[in-house]
């Protein structure tokens, strides 16, 4: 099978340069154990600062990953990626584990229902209460999250952006895990 990605979409999927950067050196199989991959999915364990499960949904490069990185997708995620273009005899063609097959039937749910929403706007429908009440719950989270990253900002400004180069770049990233948990992961890849 092999997996067909060019460099040019590898790097258009990588959040940053740092991240393909850091992908190559995972990318040799020295790092990687329980690798596979069937038409659906790929899977391995990555052995980073932890051993760290990685899953690639084929059809549209979704990755997943158990690592606490905000980058999405992480490190581990490309550096499978690589290793099946580099080394596909790393990356051997097998029945999918059960965990795999659970992932991609969660997400298909989630699609299938995202449809349904759509197409139920298309054609004029109205949002059930249900999915009112649970926008209504992430509208506040996300503004309460905006309010929260306007505060941070006016704080640096307020005690000058000179003072940043002092600081950490944990800061960032810090905030950057407020704005996921605020369900404002636009914001946080920023």
């Amino acid at each position: 099978m092999g997996i067909s990605l060019s460099p040019d979409r590898l790097n258009a999927l990588a959040p940053d340069t740092q991240s393909v950067k850091a992908a190559k050196k995972l990318a040799k199989s020295k790092h990687w154990q329980n690798t596979g991959q069937s038409p659906e999915a790929m899977w391995g364990d990555c052995q980073g600062s932890a051993l760290y499960q990685i899953r690639i949904e084929v059809s549209t490069f979704t990755i997943s990953c158990t690592c606490p990185s905000h980058k999405q997708p992480c490190k581990h995620g490309l550096a499978l990626l690589m290793l099946a273009m580099d080394e596909p005899e790393a990356v051997p063609e097998l029945e999918a584990p059960e965990w795999i097959d659970k992932w991609l039937a969660k997400r298909a749910s989630i699609t299938k229902r995202k449809e349904t929403i759509q197409n139920k706007r298309a054609e004029g429908e109205e949002p059930s209460a249900e999915q009112l009440k649970t926008a209504e719950k992430r509208l506040a989270l996300v503004k309460q999250g905006l309010e929260q990253l306007d505060l941070w900002l006016s704080d640096l400004v307020r005690n000058g952006l000179g003072s940043i180069g002092q600081k950490s770049d944990r800061i960032w990233q810090d905030e950057a895990a407020q704005m996921v948990d605020a369900q404002a992961p636009g914001l946080a890849s920023r």
